[in-house]
């Protein structure tokens, strides 16, 4: 069973390098000239996806606009970051179980390294073209993952990334058809202090297969 949080209007799972070209430009500066810059983000997102997973297997829901970020790829057989395959999975669930000591959530190594070296690849990027180390991280995930797979690579990408963690989404088709991005929030691995008098509303989901129990706090 997976407990969810659910803080005010937003979706909280249990907390919250790739292409130059898909980071923001921090402005103009040496080598800034150098980047190549691609068009049509969404499009290659659509192309990348339709490859390794099939849009057709992503969840089904509402969703905003895409966000250029750092894209992760999992399907029932693998984890990919861009297109740079990091961890195999059985079944939709990791192979290599061994969990990372630095990770503060209890993720699993295969993909807090693969994460960290992502990041790391970006600061560098950040650094010698002039541009910002993404701030997103868009998941494209099969709708039969199990959820204890997305909270361990939403939760690797959160903890490694330098700074503050990554605003996430969950890429989603909606009644259309249209690839949708789904924002959604992971709670903090100790847990939200919540200051006195706060009128914040505090929900608990609870997901085991084929029931769900939605529970105040």
């Amino acid at each position: 069973m997976v407990a969810i949080a659910v803080v005010g209007s937003a979706l909280a799972l249990p907390w919250s390098g790739g292409p130059t070209a898909w980071a923001q430009p921090s402005g103009p500066g040496p080598g800034a000239g150098q980047v190549e810059r691609l068009q049509g983000f969404s499009t290659v997102v659509v192309n990348h996806v339709n490859e390794v997973l099939g849009t057709e297997n992503l969840p089904v829901a509402s969703g905003g606009g895409l966000e250029p970020g750092v894209l992760v790829t999992v399907g029932l057989d693998q984890v990919q970051i861009f297109d740079r395959r990091v961890a195999a999975l059985q079944g939709g669930q990791l192979v290599d179980t061994t969990i990372a000591a630095e990770c503060e959530s209890g993720c699993p190594a295969v993909l807090y390294d693969a994460f960290a070296r992502s990041w790391l690849e970006a600061a560098v990027e950040s650094t010698a073209f002039a541009v910002e180390i993404p701030q997103r991280v868009l998941l494209a995930v099969h709708r039969e993952l199990p959820a204890r797979t997305l909270l361990q690579a939403a939760y690797a990408a959160s903890e490694t990334r330098p700074g503050q963690p990554p605003q996430l989404a969950l890429l989603v088709n909606d009644t259309r058809g249209s690839l949708r991005a789904q924002p959604f929030f992971l709670v903090p691995p100790r847990g939200l202090v919540m200051r006195q008098g706060s009128a914040a509303l505090g929900l608990t989901v609870e997901v085991s297969p084929g029931v769900y129990r939605v529970s105040a706090t």
